[in-house]
């Protein structure tokens, strides 16, 4: 049981640390005017952004851009990212606890 409680806690600040690093997705689109009459050029990408990013510009995406999804795969990516960093620093931590 104690293990388990050593890596839930590990794996809460690892959640909370990697909100702040550039690891989550956002689809882009920029927008270019041509001169003359063949129109505009738009270019869709990807950019890698915060989490904390992400949500700030929630308010500023279209519908069709389905946000619930960006929202659930980078949820996915955040819990996955933490528990990969909690596994490891639990390993560490093992490896060099003193033995009884």
């Amino acid at each position: 049981m104690k293990r388990f409680i050593k890596f839930a806690v590990l794996f809460v600040i690892a959640l909370i640390f990697v909100s702040f690093l550039p690891l989550f997705i956002e689809q882009t689109m920029t927008r270019s005017q041509t001169s003359g009459n063949s129109g505009d050029i738009i270019h869709w990408s990807w950019k890698i952004r915060t989490f904390y990013g992400f949500l700030s510009d929630s308010k500023f995406l279209r519908p069709d851009e389905n946000f619930a999804f960006y929202l659930f795969v980078n949820t996915v990516l955040a819990f996955l990212y933490s528990f990969i960093i909690a596994f490891f620093l639990n390993r560490i931590i093992k490896k060099f606890s003193p033995q009884k």
